[in-house]
């Protein structure tokens, strides 16, 4: 196949929570011949112009008469930073609101559009029909959900790609728990939607807190939840132990250094920074999530089977009174994901896919 050209389009949250996602993928395309460009709203400061990915910010707060100007003078933008005229064979959106400016850039500079389906909303809010045409794949990152989305498109257009992150032998992993007589450290990621969610943890964790007083939780979620938030913790006498924290993705160093994840919403939503924490040894407790396949078995993560307050405190409880078996799960887990979820296997089927968007040839769904 001739040189193949690739858009990585990201808005403005999947280009924040999943940057390492997006940034493996790109280096691992362009080790593989690929010439990959960039492009993320203006408020995105971590792409670097000037280098060997190709890169480009774009106005995400356009109305729909001005979206062509935004997609010509984004289109001049990469040209500018060496990335040059010529047609466009993939646009890969990442994220609900950058779908706009992919079709508007297929229908300018060709091209077919592969959509990201990573979270079970996007079932529900799929694009009309005229947007079809410019459609070359709905990218699953996990069978459930590309099941039901072949219920829903053209099933030949349906590819399931797994994510994956890195997980080398040699990688350097912490053992949980190893100091928890000083101090048992958690963090806790989530979109702070289910807020009702957040609450079942937060009260299991203050029915147990007297008998671990060395836990010290750090919870990420979006601004917009931290208000509500940090008043169900007072309200839970929890300021001692429960702090606040800005985007944990973009502080994988942090996450790291805990010894427990926790997920406390099940909204059928992939995060890669899961992966990267069973990959890194963590013990991972999370809420069942049937859409989301690492999350719907305990093959990966301790699971809560619902989000009632007790579930979680006799979890949590039952894990700081054996954390010898809950270190054993965590290293059955890193296995599991260094099987099924590495970067190498999903930049390879992401490839393979687009290779076949190109050709025009039916899409295997495994």
């Amino acid at each position: 196949m001739s040189h193949m050209r690739v858009l990585l389009l990201t808005d403005l949250d999947f280009a924040l929570r999943e940057c390492h996602l997006v940034d493996r993928l790109a280096v691992g395309l362009m080790g593989a011949g690929v010439s990959v460009a960039r492009g993320a709203p203006m408020d995105v400061n971590t792409m670097r112009k000037g280098g060997l990915i190709a890169c480009a910010n774009y106005r995400d707060d356009t109305l729909p008469w001005a979206r062509s100007m935004v997609a010509d003078d984004f289109l001049a933008d990469l040209e500018a930073d060496g990335w040059g005229k010529d047609k466009i064979d993939v646009i890969h959106a990442f994220g609900r609101k950058s779908w706009p400016l992919a079709f508007t850039l297929a229908e300018k500079a060709g091209g077919a559009v592969v959509l990201e389906m990573w979270s079970a909303d996007l079932l529900s809010n799929l694009p009309g029909e005229k947007r079809k045409n410019h459609i070359g794949a709905y990218m699953a990152p996990g069978r459930k959900i590309g099941e039901l989305l072949r219920r829903k498109v053209n099933k030949n257009l349906v590819q399931v790609a797994p994510w994956g992150v890195l997980a080398p032998e040699d990688m350097e992993i912490r053992t949980p728990f190893s100091e928890m007589e000083k101090c048992i450290s958690l963090v806790t990621v989530g979109s702070g939607h289910d807020i009702q969610a957040y609450r079942a943890m937060f009260v299991g964790l203050a029915t147990i807190i007297d008998h671990y007083p060395q836990i010290v939780m750090f919870v990420s979620a979006p601004e917009a939840a931290g208000s509500k938030l940090y008043s169900m913790i007072s309200e839970l006498d929890l300021q001692g132990q429960v702090s606040l924290i800005p985007d944990a993705e973009a502080s994988l160093g942090i996450v790291f250094k805990a010894d427990m994840l926790l997920l406390p919403e099940a909204r059928g939503e992939y995060r890669s920074l899961a992966l990267d924490a069973m990959a890194a040894g963590m013990v991972v407790t999370a809420l069942k999530d049937e859409y989301v396949d690492y999350l719907s078995t305990d093959e990966t993560a301790i699971l809560i089977e619902t989000p009632i307050w007790d579930k979680w405190a006799h979890t949590l409880d039952d894990i700081l009174h054996h954390p010898s078996r809950a270190v054993e799960r965590a290293l059955a887990s890193r296995k599991k994901i260094q099987n099924d979820y590495t970067a190498s296997r999903y930049i390879e089927t992401v490839h393979l896919t687009y290779e076949k968007v190109i050709r025009g040839e039916v899409l295997s769904f495994t």
